[in-house]
């Protein structure tokens, strides 16, 4: 019998990694979600989409542009889908702080854990 793959879902409360939380669920995943505010996934978005909570095996709260709070987030991970992306004007954060940065960081721990697939919304440089 195969091992249930893990991915882990960056920026899961978002639109985009809203539907990949649910489609990978859908496809057997083990869900780990990374978001910042764990209240967001209870509700649909504000665009219809799905409310996860109930599809999330793994709440990780963290805030990629603080390195020390994602620490760790890829341990045990197969594959990374990052929905990471700075959608509206941030006061304290411009979108090379979220999207370069931010998934930069993502992708050095995936290398370092030798995770076998990075899946990104944004091109990284």
């Amino acid at each position: 019998m195969a091992a249930i793959k893990k991915v882990l879902v960056a920026g899961a409360s978002g639109y985009l990694g809203r539907y990949a939380v649910k489609e990978f669920k859908e496809r057997g995943y083990h869900v780990r979600a990374l978001v910042r505010d764990p209240e967001k996934i209870k509700t649909l978005g504000a665009h219809g989409e799905p409310a996860i909570q109930d599809m999330i095996d793994e709440i990780v709260i963290g805030d990629v542009t603080n390195p020390e709070s994602i620490k760790g987030i890829c341990k045990g991970i197969d594959i990374v889908f990052s929905a990471l992306g700075l959608t509206a004007p941030h006061p304290e954060h411009t979108s090379n702080d979220v999207d370069y940065l931010g998934n930069k960081r993502i992708l050095d721990q995936a290398l370092n854990e030798k995770v076998s697939r990075f899946i990104s919304s944004v091109r990284l440089k």
